[in-house]
């Protein structure tokens, strides 16, 4: 008797830390949904640009491919010499 009453001591914690099916199915099916929204969001994004592009004259698409060129090399990361080269680099002093 000692024992069984031991054994249920010992287990009755572990059933409230079970995690709850219906709650992590439910947080899935919300991030599919959140996903899906993303996704939609997105796509109808791009097609407001190529709307966009449509209506503009071909020198203005030419001028706004130019400053995209541009805005993108001024956003692409610099690549740096790793710590070492830095550290022992040759200096005019």
């Amino acid at each position: 008797m000692r024992f069984l009453l031991f054994l249920f001591i010992l287990f009755v914690p572990l059933l409230g830390c079970q995690s709850n099916r219906q709650a992590v199915k439910a947080e899935r099916k919300a991030e599919k949904v959140k996903k899906d929204q993303e996704r939609e969001a997105q796509q109808v994004y791009e097609a407001g640009l190529d709307r966009h592009m449509t209506l503009q004259t071909p020198e203005t698409i030419d001028r706004m491919k130019q400053n995209r060129k541009k805005s993108q090399q001024w956003l692409k990361p610099k690549k740096r010499d790793p710590f070492y080269k830095r550290w022992f680099k040759n200096r005019r002093r």
